[in-house]
């Protein structure tokens, strides 16, 4: 619009990023909620649908002014006040915090020069302000509240971004006694993800030697800092009710939603969001309850309707060599499986427990329940975070 670079100060408007965080934001009305870095006041406005308090901060007084001139456009009452992170709101707890804020990894040489923007860049050194952030909520967050935050974090490299990506949110969470839903959506490399947000900030619009400039120092800072990847995606956090934060008796495995149990109490599944759908403020809901599951062979499952299996066959086979469940709603996922998890999703029709159904499939087959249950047992967790399965 311009025609050239953008100010320090600018304020997004709608973006990928706000939609993505508006679409999978728990929509259950509640007392109060947080928009923390509302930008232009998009959360909050929708926030202000089904919470009956709503507080927006953000570090940019500009910010501040334009959520402030989009509530009375809207008739929105929206308290907006101007600050760091939780500063503005010190002492007070909320049911539902949301954020989309400055997670842009910046270099302090590019700060330097022209990169710096208050809309992505938080000021903070590396990815910390996602994990000063993280670890600041609980002490906002109500008995029963959740935090939705979108998020990127550091991968070292050597560490494969697909299959060990996690250990930054893992300390990031350790702790804090909340259970956490965390969904890398994507991975980059040092270089893709600075041309990225070097042309986010309108470096298309730059001379070729300042791009290069800037470039170059992205790459230096990733390399210096033994980066290998940055993680993008979002985490979803639960402060649980008093006495839930415990560990479920039976070891450490017994959460039906899978995960892990985290230092200090509190569960984490950690996802990867390959293919399918973005998820819905239902589908974040219903994962973080899963965490919470009963005892899994306690369990009665009901297989969601929309459920589909597919087999593949080797000619002249009466077995087949793949089982693949397809979701039609739902995320839209399609998971394959070994023959004894698809009998006890087949069998999961609301009657039996999942202890009953194993031992059924166990006798069919020929097999020790044990082994089928260690056969199934995580697959059916993950599957049932993934709404394949209800209980």
């Amino acid at each position: 619009m311009t025609g050239r670079p953008l100010d320090e100060d600018h304020v997004l408007g709608i973006g990928g990023a706000s939609l993505s965080l508006l679409g999978q934001t728990i929509r259950e009305r509640v007392g109060s909620a947080l928009d923390l870095g509302c930008g232009c006041g998009t959360q909050a406005l929708y926030l202000a649908t089904h919470c009956g308090r709503v507080v927006a901060t953000d570090l940019s007084a500009r910010a501040g002014a334009l959520t402030q001139f989009n509530a009375a456009l809207n008739g929105a009452p929206i308290d907006v006040r101007v600050g760091s992170l939780f500063e503005p709101v010190s002492g007070e707890s909320f049911d539902l915090i949301v954020s989309n804020p400055p997670f842009v990894i910046t270099p302090d040489t590019v700060r330097a020069g022209a990169g710096f923007h208050e809309y992505r860049d938080g000021g903070m050194q590396r990815d910390e302000l996602v994990g000063a952030l993280i670890r600041s909520a609980p002490d906002h967050l109500a008995p029963g509240g959740t935090l939705q935050i979108l998020a990127n974090w550091e991968i070292p490299a050597g560490a494969d971004p697909d299959g060990h990506w996690s250990p930054r949110v893992e300390d990031w969470l350790s702790g804090l006694g909340v259970d956490a839903w965390v969904v890398q959506r994507d991975a980059l490399d040092p270089a893709q993800y600075a041309e990225m947000w070097i042309r986010d900030s309108g470096g298309h619009r730059m001379s070729h030697e300042a791009f290069e400039r800037g470039y170059a120092a992205w790459l230096r800072d990733f390399t210096a800092a033994g980066v290998g990847a940055i993680g993008m995606g979002f985490l979803a956090v639960r402060r649980p009710e008093p006495g839930e934060g415990e560990r479920a008796p039976g070891g450490p495995d017994q959460g039906a939603g899978g995960g892990q149990w985290l230092p200090g109490g509190g569960r984490a599944a950690f996802d990867l969001a390959l293919e399918g759908r973005a998820p819905r403020g239902v589908d974040v809901a219903w994962a973080l309850r899963s965490l919470r599951a009963p005892r899994t062979w306690d369990l009665v499952l009901t297989r969601a309707p929309d459920v589909r299996e597919e087999r593949h066959y080797v000619p002249g086979s009466p077995d087949p060599c793949l089982l693949v469940l397809h979701q039609g709603a739902g995320l839209g996922r399609s998971v394959p499986v070994s023959p004894a998890v698809s009998a006890v999703v087949g069998a999961s029709d609301g009657a039996l427990t999942v202890g009953q159904i194993v031992a059924a499939v166990a006798a069919l087959t020929d097999r020790e329940a044990d082994d089928v249950w260690e056969e199934a047992r995580a697959p059916l967790a993950e599957l049932i975070r993934w709404g394949f399965l209800t209980f």
